[in-house]
């Protein structure tokens, strides 16, 4: 009987050979679960032996054979063909063709009962239901072959980003060994066999239906079992944007992007409008606008910057008009009269002798910047109600013209610096000295609602609304004064509150730095370069206007 043992465990592994059976047993690594194949083998034995004991079968002896020679098939009843002759089919491998024609090891009870010797052939046998036997190399013992196949799986990747993920399979404690991972060869992703893992940056989005092959530690090294693993990479969403051109026929329209750099002795200017992509996907117009300014005799530095409402139909024109309007007025006032008051209200300032006298210097300052800054933001007010008569075919109401806006002056005088504002709308004006201060030149007009805000308006050029909405500051010295409508603010910000944030301000500074190229010759092309900044969800137009 343990020759019989012996024989049949041969036939179950004849796949691997004498050599492959010796090196499976010496395999530390599989051999803790030979135990497993034991009870296998012992069960299907017990099985095979106990189709055998029925009245009709004569029992046998399997007999030892060697490498030359075929295993005997045993003799079977009707009854019991479907299982026994089934399952060696399926487990035994095709014999080889041996030297001469030998006769039929298997011994037969009687005509009806006997089975037919194996035919010499180097061809695989067929199975039930007229499948055909796996190829020697790919043979597996009938209990193995029934173990599930695992649901390996990968995390969703994320296109044109990069990724770096392990292969999981379910059930976690099954021992599977990966043969090959097929990876599109064109999706941009490779599979590491030694680390499991697969790696890289993904060129296209979508699902994808990855085959692989693996065995199990119980399989002969030479298995090869099928599976489908599943990766879903999320498309980029930049990529999905579309960027059509603006129509040039349009009565208002203007291009959808521009800079401009202006240097002065002491300071530069520089400025640049991005139409938001939001706009880009439709083909539609920037509704923001800039203008700067440099006055070469008093070196004056002004900057301003105007976001036309998205609800009003003209607001890109109302944007424009505004800027021209306000940056004319501030031009003209600087270069005249009322600039001469400016500095002379400044010094008075400087050499106040007493808390009394420099407050009511300040008001004076307050009184002069209000006909420098506050005038024009009433004389850009009055631009829009001009415009709204004078195109009155087209233009229903001045509120289709709807606009923020903020101005921004700068001068030097002795040690300090003034720096004055006129402040509408959403967006942000602020005074930056680097790791010292923040200093804001008004406040955020934010609505009822997100994304509300107030626009300028008849209501904003009132004596008082101008009054309240001049501000200025006096400083020893400045890293940069910004102005920027809410396309900028809200990413780089987020909240009103992080507004006054100085490490919010340090962080767009180096940003700007290192990706606008502030220090260089080109800023204007380089600021607008850096307007197209990603941020999820901020696709507005984007405006910036700095002094620096």
């Amino acid at each position: 009987m343990d020759e019989a043992r012996k024989a049949y465990a041969r036939a179950i592994l004849h796949g691997v050979g004498e050599d492959g059976l010796t090196q499976f047993i010496a395999d530390a690594e599989v051999a803790k679960r030979f135990s497993a194949l034991e009870r296998v083998l012992r069960n299907d034995w017990q099985r095979f032996n106990g189709d055998l004991s029925k009245p009709s079968v004569k029992k046998f002896e399997m007999p030892v054979f060697g490498e030359s020679a075929a295993p005997a098939l045993p003799a079977t009843t009707p009854e019991a063909s479907a299982t026994s002759a089934a399952a060696l089919a399926v487990s035994m491998p095709a014999p080889p063709v041996p030297a001469a024609d030998p006769a039929p090891i298997c011994a037969s009870v009687s005509e009806q009962s006997m089975s037919p010797p194996i035919a010499p052939t180097n061809q695989p046998q067929s199975v039930a239901g007229g499948a055909s036997a796996p190829a020697p190399g790919n043979l597996l013992p009938a209990k193995l072959r029934e173990l599930p196949v695992p649901a390996f799986k990968l995390r969703n990747a994320r296109q044109s980003e990069m990724y770096s993920e392990a292969l999981a399979w379910e059930p976690a404690s099954a021992l599977v060994r990966l043969v090959d991972v097929l990876m599109p060869p064109d999706l941009g992703l490779q599979f590491d066999l030694v680390t499991g893992r697969a790696e890289g940056t993904p060129h296209r989005s979508g699902e994808f239906s990855i085959p692989l092959h693996y065995r199990y530690a119980d399989d002969p090294p030479e298995a090869r079992r099928p599976a489908v693993l599943r990766l879903y990479v999320n498309a980029d969403p930049k990529l999905l944007w579309k960027n059509l051109p603006s129509d040039t026929a349009d009565p208002f329209w203007k291009p959808d992007e521009a800079e401009q750099t202006l240097v002065g002795p002491l300071r530069r200017v520089v400025a640049a409008r991005k139409r938001g992509r939001s706009h880009a996907h439709v083909g539609s117009c920037c509704d923001d606008d800039f203008l700067i300014h440099h006055d070469i005799d008093g070196d004056w530095y002004v900057g301003i910057v105007a976001d036309g409402a998205g609800s009003a139909q003209f607001s890109r024109r109302g944007s424009q008009l505004a800027v021209r309007a306000a940056g004319a007025h501030v031009k003209q006032a600087l270069a005249g009269e009322a600039g001469e008051k400016v500095a002379a209200a400044v010094l008075a300032v400087q050499e106040a002798a007493s808390d009394e006298a420099a407050s009511h210097a300040r008001r004076v300052l307050q009184n002069a910047l209000y006909v420098v800054v506050g005038h024009a933001a009433y004389m850009a007010m009055r631009a829009l109600v001009d415009e709204a008569q004078a195109c009155s075919d087209r233009i229903s109401a001045v509120k289709e013209l709807a606009t923020t806006l903020l101005i921004g002056v700068a001068r030097k005088f002795g040690t300090q610096w003034l720096c004055a504002a006129y402040w509408v709308g959403d967006g942000a004006v602020g005074v930056y000295r680097r790791d010292q201060s923040v200093e804001l030149l008004g406040e955020v007009d934010a609505g009822e609602y997100s994304g509300q805000t107030r626009f300028l308006d008849k209501n904003e050029v009132t004596q008082e609304a101008l009054n309240k909405r001049t501000r200025f500051t006096l400083c020893d010295d400045f890293t940069a004064f910004v102005l920027m409508t809410d396309g900028v603010s809200d990413p780089k910000f987020e909240t009103e509150a992080r507004l006054a944030n100085l490490d919010a301000w340090n962080a767009l500074w180096e940003d700007l730095e290192a990706n606008a190229g502030l220090a260089g010759a080109a800023q204007g092309q380089k600021l607008l370069d850096w307007l197209d900044f990603w941020s999820q969800g901020n696709h507005d137009d984007r405006t910036i206007a700095i002094i620096y």
